[in-house]
């Protein structure tokens, strides 16, 4: 199972007022890091959730992804 710690997001660097190599290869390499964050599978916890665009059936769908059948949602097994 994931890690519920918090979340922590790489802050990005301040841009210099010229070009700066060094600036350029911080940025890029939190760029970077946020993308693999974005990529990894974790938790989800909150006070509230609101899904759109929900399928309403289980066709195409990956096993634990989600769908609504008549309103009630269910996890594709």
């Amino acid at each position: 199972m994931a890690d519920a710690s918090p979340i922590i997001l790489p802050t990005l660097p301040r841009p210099p007022e010229d070009y700066d190599r060094q600036y350029m290869s911080q940025l890029v390499a939190r760029l970077e890091a946020l993308q693999r964050h974005i990529e990894e599978p974790t938790l989800l916890r909150g006070t509230g959730l609101v899904l759109v665009a929900v399928p309403t059936s289980a066709t195409g769908l990956r096993s634990g992804e989600v769908y609504s059948d008549s309103g009630t949602l269910k996890v594709v097994p």
